[in-house]
């Protein structure tokens, strides 16, 4: 559950401790859920920079919001698909 204005999210009534450009990564993935989203995109729309988007500033971001997204037995909720991007699983 994301808190749009407070800038607060939850995962299983848990409150997930995110600095602001991962609560800005969730909230873009959020809202497409479900969809491929390129890494540009989410470059573009996430950081507000139009330039090829440095693959270590992204995968570090992701690979934080995984860790705080994970839980044991849950299946992966973002996954990567290769060569596309990103894709928040719709649960």
């Amino acid at each position: 559950m994301l808190d749009l204005v407070k800038r607060k999210a939850w995962l299983d009534g848990e409150t997930l401790d995110l600095v602001n450009k991962e609560f800005r990564l969730l909230e873009f993935l959020v809202r497409h859920a479900g969809h491929i989203v390129a890494r540009q995109v989410i470059f573009e729309q996430v950081w507000g920079l139009y330039f090829e988007a440095s693959d270590n500033l992204i995968n570090v971001h992701i690979a934080r919001l995984r860790r705080k997204l994970e839980r044991p037995g849950w299946p992966a909720m973002i996954e990567t698909i290769k060569g596309e991007g990103y894709r928040l699983a719709v649960v």
